[in-house]
C-alpha cells in the first residue's frame, strides 16, 4: 500500500476470513476442551469418517432434492467471459475448490490468451456476483504434455451449484466461442467414473474417439493412469455450415 512507483510484487493471496462466536473463542482457550476436540478429530480421520462425512455433505449439497432452495438462494445466475480485472475473485475460488491448483499456473495459462486477444475463459456468477462455476479451453502442449488440439479445461461448479445448469451453460459458452474463432474441433477428458459429466459432453454432442485414434492421446492417458485416473477422451465437432 502507499507506492506511487515502481512495480508491484503479489506476496500472498488473502482468500478467506473467519471470526468464531464468542463461546467457541472461550472454549478454544480451555486447555481439556482443546485436546478432547484434538483427540476427537484424530478418531474421526483415522476411520475416514471425516472424508466421508465431507462427501455426503457435498452430494447433499447438489442433490436434486434441494435443486429448488439452492436456485431459488443463487438465481439468478449468467455465464461470463473472464477478464483479468477478475483473476483475483478466480484466485478465492480456486482456493476454496480447487487447492492443488497452482494459481500463478493458471495465471500463466490464462495471461497468454488475454494478451493475443484469443482463449477463452468462462465463470458463471449468481445473484450475488460471486463465482460459482469456472472453465476454459486451452492446449496441453503449452504445459508439455504432446497431445494435439483444443481442450476444455478445469471445468468445475461447486456443490451447491450442481444440477442447476450451470455447467451445460459453461459448456455451451465456451463451445460458442470456440467456433466464432473459426475452432471446428475441441476435445474434452473425462474420468470413466465421472458419469454425470460423460452424460452431459454426449448430450452436447461430445463423441468418445475411436480405439484407433487413442494413439495420439497415449501421453495424456498415461499421466492419467500415474495418477490412478482413468480417462476418457471425447471429441465435440462444429456442425458444417452452422454457427456451432
Amino acid at each position: 500500500f502507499g507506492a506511487d512507483d515502481g512495480e508491484v510484487e503479489v506476496l500472498a493471496r488473502v482468500i478467506g476470513v473467519q471470526g468464531r462466536p464468542l463461546l467457541l473463542n472461550r472454549l478454544t482457550r480451555m486447555p481439556v476442551f482443546v485436546r478432547a476436540l484434538r483427540k476427537v478429530g484424530r478418531g474421526l480421520h483415522r476411520r475416514g469418517w471425516a472424508t466421508r462425512g465431507r462427501q455426503h455433505l457435498e452430494a447433499a449439497l447438489g442433490s436434486a432434492a434441494s435443486a429448488r432452495i439452492r436456485r431459488s438462494i443463487l438465481f439468478p445466475c449468467r455465464i461470463r467471459r473472464l477478464t483479468p480485472a477478475d483473476f483475483e475473485a478466480l484466485a478465492v475460488f480456486i482456493g476454496h475448490h480447487l487447492p492443488a491448483m497452482s494459481v500463478g499456473w493458471l495465471e500463466a495459462q490464462l495471461g497468454g490468451p488475454w494478451q493475443r486477444g484469443d482463449g477463452g475463459a468462462f465463470v458463471a456468477l449468481d445473484r450475488r456476483h460471486a463465482i460459482r462455476a469456472f472453465g476454459y479451453f486451452g492446449r496441453y502442449s503449452d504445459e508439455g504434455v504432446g497431445v494435439p488440439g483444443i481442450w476444455l479445461r478445469s471445468i468445475y461448479t461447486e456443490p451447491i451449484a450442481r444440477r442447476l445448469g450451470l455447467s451445460r451453460q459453461l459448456i455451451e459458452a465456451l463451445l460458442a466461442t470456440a467456433s466464432a474463432q473459426g475452432l471446428r474441433e475441441v476435445h474434452s477428458d473425462v474420468r470413466r467414473d465421472n458419469a454425470g459429466s460423460l452424460n452431459l459432453h454426449r448430450k452436447l454432442g461430445f463423441v468418445e474417439v475411436t480405439r484407433e485414434e487413442l494413439t495420439a492421446f497415449v501421453p495424456l492417458l498415461e499421466r492419467a493412469r500415474a495418477a490412478g485416473r482413468d480417462l476418457a477422451v471425447l471429441r465435440w465437432r462444429a456442425a458444417v455450415g452452422s454457427g456451432r
